[in-house]
């Protein structure tokens, strides 16, 4: 027993080299965290004393990233937690990366879209936005068979769902900030306006207005509630004063990102802007005008105003002219409930109480697209 004893108290030093790297520790010391050092430790010191063998023997120190190379599943999953900016510097940067994510460039795209901002990549799909599409890097076919090679989603189509997701996040906060009140919904009837907006002709236009599974009823009712906060907010809360004139403008434009500036102050902040926009968007009397106008070149006058922005000859709809052209085909009688969306949010519309702060509301802004989840 004594001798187990005395060799379990005796610290256990190996001096012959064997594989890996190998710790060891002076008798009568602690073993402490400490830092490599490279050198031999110095005698007559306290304290720690580990260190590893390959500090002298000067072996190459081990990259994570480097061993990753091999397996591509757990780049793969690295990929789908990282943000966008870092996934784009990543790959751009990294070959190895470069490779692995190119190969499985579907995946990890519609991963990070579909965590970070469902509704937006399923109301902006791919498919529609060539531009922002790639060849796969893989090479697999397309399965249409109408190229040698499909057409998968790419980073920049990524961004710009992720863009328009905090663009219309933002909207609502602001309008909220006016203190008008919007429902949770309003959020998914923004996205569907602005994929409106990238429509430049009428047929078009109306093909999709009068698709029911992706117009409810429901949507165009707040999409009308929508446009009258709107107008109450461009409206002087005490004299009254205002007119729908700024928001018909500003839901005329190619994206909604006009109006989130103008919302945050941060656009059409004097009048020579606002008369740029407008020039911008309609000729009006302008229309034999061979000359720059305030600033606006004369190939971008009433451009916005006409189908192809400009192409055409016929007069674009702006998308809310058509939801209220669509509320009466479907006899929908939205023009006896213009007051209840005004009050939404501050009085039950049966009893007319002020609601209570922190009391749920409406119905109409806590239903799920139960439609469109089936697209």
């Amino acid at each position: 027993m004594g001798s187990l004893a005395s060799a379990r108290d005796e610290p256990r030093i190996k001096n012959e080299p064997s594989e890996g790297p190998i710790i060891k520790i002076e008798a009568g010391t602690q073993p402490v965290s400490g830092s490599r050092t490279g050198r031999s430790p110095p005698q007559g010191e306290t304290g720690c004393k580990a260190y590893a063998e390959d500090d002298f023997t000067g072996a190459a120190e081990f990259d994570l990233f480097t061993a990753l190379t091999g397996r591509p599943d757990l780049f793969i999953e690295i990929a789908r937690h990282l943000t966008v900016n870092a996934l784009v510097r990543l790959y751009s940067i990294s070959r190895d990366f470069h490779a692995v994510i190119g190969c499985h460039m579907t995946t990890v795209v519609m991963h990070q879209a579909f965590v970070k901002c469902r509704d937006a990549a399923r109301i902006f799909p791919h498919s529609t936005y060539k531009s922002l599409c790639v060849l796969d890097p893989s090479g697999r076919p397309d399965p249409d068979g109408r190229a040698s090679v499909r057409l998968v989603p790419s980073l920049r189509w990524l961004r710009m769902v992720m863009y328009r997701e905090g663009v219309v996040r933002r909207i609502m906060d602001q309008v909220n900030q006016y203190g008008h009140n919007l429902p949770p919904r309003t959020g998914l009837v923004l996205k569907k306006l602005w994929f409106m907006m990238d429509i430049a002709f009428n047929d078009k236009r109306s093909m999709l207005i009068r698709n029911e599974r992706f117009w409810s009823n429901l949507d165009l009712y707040v999409a009308t509630l929508f446009f009258i906060k709107l107008d109450m907010c461009f409206t002087d809360p005490l004299t009254g004063d205002g007119e729908t004139h700024l928001r018909r403008l500003l839901i005329g434009q190619r994206s909604l990102s006009r109006l989130l500036k103008t919302l945050q102050r941060n656009g059409i902040v004097d009048q020579l802007e606002l008369l740029q926009l407008y020039i911008g968007y309609t000729k009006g009397v302008l229309v034999n005008m061979e000359i720059d106008m305030f600033g606006v070149p004369r190939s971008d006058i009433g451009t916005q105003e006409l189908e192809g922005w400009g192409i055409g000859e016929s007069k674009l709809l702006r998308i809310d002219e058509m939801i209220m052209m669509e509320a009466a085909r479907r006899k929908l009688d939205f023009d006896e409930k213009y007051s209840h969306m005004m009050l939404w949010g501050y009085v039950d519309p049966v009893t007319l109480v002020t609601w209570e702060p922190g009391k749920k509301r409406d119905p109409v802004g806590e239903e799920t697209d139960g439609e469109d989840n089936d697209q």
